[in-house]
């Protein structure tokens, strides 16, 4: 028994698209129920658990002792790369690239550590970019200022 009526089908689409929304309601309630209970049923467990006794001493396994390397990580701070940058101002060639700063450093900072003491210096008019990153060739800066040393 098809509705001939246009307005009759789209009524009865819609009629049909309500039960399975219904229907799609009630699945997820049941699926929030039984999370419910399997929530309720494993805090009631820890509960049980938290009731019995606790183990010998002797029946534990023994505690790892921490050891240490000495190796422990230099956390550079604030700006401290850039003004170890500026002091070594004059060991660094008058085109260079990251790895010319590291070596007058002494030392390779993190990257992004390195790169925004380079911007800052860029934004600074000390260095511009003579040529851009490509590949494994790292990008290549000129100097075009001095810093000025505090001292002066």
């Amino acid at each position: 028994m098809e509705p001939t009526n246009p307005f009759e089908a789209l009524r009865a689409r819609l009629e049909e698209q309500l039960r399975a929304d219904v229907e799609l309601l009630h699945e997820a309630h049941r699926v929030k129920l039984r999370a419910f209970e399997t929530v309720w049923r494993a805090q009631a467990d820890v509960a049980q658990v938290a009731q019995m006794p606790t183990p010998p001493a002797d029946w534990l396994p023994a505690a790892k002792a921490s050891v240490s390397t000495g190796g422990t990580k230099n956390r550079t701070t604030g700006w401290s790369v850039f003004n170890a940058i500026q002091e070594k101002w004059d060991q660094i060639p008058e085109v260079f690239d990251k790895n010319d700063v590291a070596v007058a450093l002494g030392s390779t900072p993190k990257r992004a550590t390195l790169f925004r003491a380079l911007e800052a210096l860029r934004a600074d008019g000390l260095i511009v970019e003579e040529s851009r990153s490509q590949g494994r060739h790292p990008a290549q800066y000129r100097k075009v200022g001095r810093p000025v040393s505090e001292s002066a």
